[in-house]
């Protein structure tokens, strides 16, 4: 019996690493189909010897980018989360070299060795309240808020400080959702959805799906963000940060974790009228600077 059990055990770890491999190459499948119609689409334009290599490029920025996010809300270990998407990296890899070769192109793409960059994962979950915290950021990137208007007292802001740079978020006198402040200065309003919910994507720079170009401050290795008189706000939001500060160093509760924040890959592609290399940083969510 303990020999049939073993062999059930590994039957069920093997079809678990299936799984996993099989989901990420679906992922990279669906960057494929997309691929293939930009390029069907350049063709009947002409052509153009330098779309495959921008279109590879794109590929795996995209792939590797979605990957990132994903270990980093998956796992917890940031050793883990930089060997998974190592060998991530390289299932993607292999399957967008075939794609390739069979167009005649070679190519191939790998984590640049110490490139990885770590950072924070910052997260408050279906809060009537958030927490005020304040930590050490040289970068930000995914920083979005689903503000809950129904758990928020009207004329009473919380605070998005970027080291000194301060938004203030509120709702209004009539139940909308007011973004002000900025490097721009500027004044934002939406009315929340039939739920009461508001989506401000501060990396983005978009309040309700609408722009709202308040301005993104320059941050370096000394900047602090944080967020300031957060209890008058309520909802969801979500971070990551490159941080120098530990996750000991936030208020007690509060949803914070290790993280991949950044990485380099290393890109080439060989085509009968070319050679295509170049490395690339991906940071997925970074904001426009």
């Amino acid at each position: 019996m303990a020999k049939v059990n073993g062999a059930r055990r590994e039957r069920g770890q093997m079809i678990l690493v299936a799984g996993i491999v099989l989901a990420l190459l679906f992922v990279a499948l669906a960057l494929l189909v997309n691929a293939a119609i930009y390029t069907d689409n350049l063709a009947t334009r002409g052509g153009d010897s330098a779309a495959e290599p921008l279109e590879y490029r794109a590929s795996v920025v995209d792939s590797v980018g979605g990957l990132i996010d994903a270990e980093n809300a998956a796992q917890t270990d940031l050793g883990i989360i930089t060997s998974n998407v190592t060998n991530g990296t390289e299932a993607i890899d292999d399957t967008l070299r075939q794609y390739h070769l069979r167009r005649g192109a070679t190519t191939n793409a790998s984590v640049v060795p110490g490139s990885v960059n770590d950072g924070l994962l910052i997260q408050e979950t279906e809060t009537p309240g958030f927490t005020s915290w304040s930590a050490n950021a040289s970068s930000v990137r995914s920083f979005a808020i689903e503000l809950d208007t129904t758990e928020m007292a009207a004329g009473s802001p919380f605070v998005i400080d970027m080291n000194g740079t301060t938004i203030d978020v509120a709702v209004s006198g009539d139940g909308n959702i007011t973004v002000t402040g900025g490097t721009e200065n500027v004044g934002c309003e939406v009315p929340p959805d039939a739920n009461g919910m508001v989506r401000l994507d501060v990396t983005r720079e978009r309040l309700g799906g609408e722009p709202c170009k308040f301005g993104w401050p320059t941050l370096d290795s000394d900047s602090e963000v944080g967020l300031t008189n957060a209890a008058n706000g309520a909802g969801s939001y979500e971070l990551t940060i490159d941080s120098a500060d530990s996750t000991g160093e936030f208020p007690v509760g509060m949803d914070v974790k290790e993280a991949l924040y950044s990485v380099e890959v290393a890109l080439r592609m060989d085509t009968a009228k070319l050679r295509y290399e170049t490395t690339v940083r991906i940071a997925p969510g970074e904001p426009d600077v």
